[in-house]
């Protein structure tokens, strides 16, 4: 189970009274939606509460906006993190992201990969629209300090950018969990936040090898998923193994054999979930490498 919750800093403000803080937007989505459902063949380790949904990144909601938010920054003169943190969306509450938590997600730009099947497209170039403001997210999450669990980063691949470690500590100070969702394409960096992290969700896109690469539209993907992989093995974070099937690209007998080679190295079954409908893919774009 992940690790028990930081807790805020003696020095942050008083938070203001429930009656106080804005409400959350009402959703703007139905519950009976196919693309709502939860994800199937959950880990029995991490139940998820019932009526829980799965969202996409473009059914985010409106930031509310704060007469006083210098009084609710976790500092008074609201620096920016450096170099700035592309962000792409940010969904206020969701109870699928983070296992057995409620959790805010930030959703963030740029992915090397190019999976045929990607749910967040518009995600993956590296440039785009910056929204909503980095400050704003914090106003919120500090008022809801009292009602979240975790903050989970996800995208896109969070790990492709180097803001991403100052930003964890920033949410950390104020005093969530923390979570990611990562394809491994960046061990190097996984490394290095792995210290400040309290659950992680990994993609494994087939069985390591000449199928994976081809998935993920890259001939170094498996090699940089098997070393994310040791480094979660290898650390005391709480992990989950996630595949989508494209039955096109990832057949019946293909997950039979992930699941066997999982199983061979000690690991639990990987959570299959179906591959949403295909959007139109942005052409490729060349992209920071971290």
């Amino acid at each position: 189970m992940p690790r028990e919750n930081s807790s805020p800093s003696p020095t942050s403000p008083e938070q203001p009274k429930s009656a106080d803080r804005d409400p959350l937007p009402t959703p703007s989505y139905a519950p009976t939606h196919p693309q709502n459902k939860p994800p199937h063949n959950l880990s029995p380790h991490f139940p998820l509460p019932k009526n829980s949904y799965l969202l996409r990144a473009e059914q985010t909601f409106p930031m509310p906006q704060s007469p006083h938010p210098a009084t609710l920054l976790p500092s008074q003169d609201q620096e920016k993190i450096s170099p700035p943190l592309r962000i792409g969306g940010y969904l206020p509450l969701s109870a699928t992201d983070y296992p057995g938590c409620l959790s805010a997600v930030i959703f963030l730009r740029g992915c090397p990969w190019r999976c045929p099947y990607c749910h967040n497209p518009e995600l993956q170039p590296f440039v785009g629209p910056n929204t909503p403001p980095w400050q704003q997210i914090l106003v919120h999450l500090q008022k809801r300090r009292n009602k979240l669990d975790a903050v989970v980063f996800s995208g896109g691949e969070p790990c492709a950018q180097p803001a991403l470690l100052e930003a964890i500590q920033e949410i950390r100070s104020i005093g969530f969990r923390i979570g990611i969702h990562t394809a491994g394409s960046y061990p190097n960096r996984l490394a290095q936040l792995l210290p400040l992290l309290d659950w992680v969700g990994l993609d494994v896109k087939a069985p390591p090898g000449p199928l994976f690469n081809q998935i993920a539209g890259s001939e170094s993907a498996a090699d940089a998923f098997l070393q994310s992989l040791s480094l979660l093995r290898n650390s005391k974070v709480p992990f989950e193994l996630r595949t989508t099937q494209d039955k096109s690209l990832l057949p019946d007998n293909q997950i039979q054999i992930l699941q066997n080679w999982l199983a061979e190295q000690g690991l639990p079954p990987s959570r299959i979930q179906p591959a949403l409908p295909v959007r139109k893919l942005p052409p490729p774009s060349p992209h920071t490498q971290a």
